[in-house]
């Protein structure tokens, strides 16, 4: 399937609205939609998540865009302060806004009092579903691609490819979409279960480092240090983190977070 699209959804004056930033803003909001909805199921007040992305999202935003020029630095030395701030005249990477807003997250429940694991629970849902409903801002954008697809070869048949630099492109983007939306039902059936707090965040690291560790390498815009790719390595830690966090909380109660009063069955 080949589907050409303008990226400029419309223009107002001087001002001009590109669909990456359309389909992004609605993944923003269906995203604190969700988290506001679990977070009530969960009789925990919805202005926790609203207080939560007034303090994180710029901050992760700044985060992203300091990820992305540490590893581009030969691109920006010697620039002006604007010029490491101008998102729109780079780019980003989200390796770097979620360790900020992470931090961010734990602080803020830290001087709460709430449970920071509950709560990552909670927005790992909105996150995993907005990171893949987001890769459709690539689409747009005609990027998030990875090798060429030689004429004739059974790979034609991948929907959504991308025409770049004069041939067709395997669609990462449409990759990760997927395998982003299957995380996200696995991660809301084991919240809708029985499970320890952390169960869901811990799965979310596992499942959506492993994705993009995989489909990573065929994606021809990596971050590199040093001639590795930054991301496969932020993916391993991630993994590695969603395992230890699993055995951190092996032997925490399980808990039913929508009937809280309804005792845990105990094993015999």
């Amino acid at each position: 399937m080949f589907l050409t699209i303008d990226p400029i959804a419309f223009t107002v004056g001087p001002l001009t609205v590109r669909w990456y930033g359309v389909v992004i803003s609605l993944c923003l909001l269906l995203s604190v939609l969700l988290c506001c909805h679990e977070a009530k199921r969960q009789q925990l007040e919805e202005d926790y998540i609203l207080d939560i992305l007034l303090l994180a999202l710029p901050l992760a935003i700044l985060g992203a865009r300091a990820w992305y020029v540490i590893f581009h630095w030969d691109m920006y030395r010697g620039g002006s302060l604007l010029d490491l701030l101008a998102i729109w005249r780079g780019g980003s990477a989200i390796q770097g806004g979620l360790i900020v807003a992470f931090l961010v997250i734990y602080l803020y429940c830290r001087h709460k009092g709430l449970r920071f694991l509950q709560m990552m629970d909670i927005i790992s849902l909105g996150l995993i579903l907005g990171q893949s409903l987001g890769r459709w801002a690539n689409f747009f954008n005609a990027e998030a691609y990875g090798p060429v697809i030689e004429e004739g070869s059974s790979w034609m048949w991948v929907p959504f490819k991308v025409w770049a630099e004069g041939a067709w492109h395997h669609p990462t983007f449409f990759y990760e979409f997927v395998w982003d939306l299957l995380a996200f039902v696995v991660l809301v059936i084991v919240m809708r279960r029985l499970h320890r707090y952390g169960g869901v965040f811990a799965g979310y690291l596992i499942l959506y480092c492993l994705g993009r560790g995989l489909i990573e390498p065929l994606r021809q815009d990596q971050l590199q240090a040093g001639g590795i790719p930054v991301t496969m390595i932020v993916c391993a830690v991630g993994v590695i983190a969603g395992i230890l966090l699993l055995l951190y909380i092996r032997k925490q109660p399980k808990v039913d977070v929508y009937n809280p009063f309804r005792p845990v069955p105990r094993r015999r």
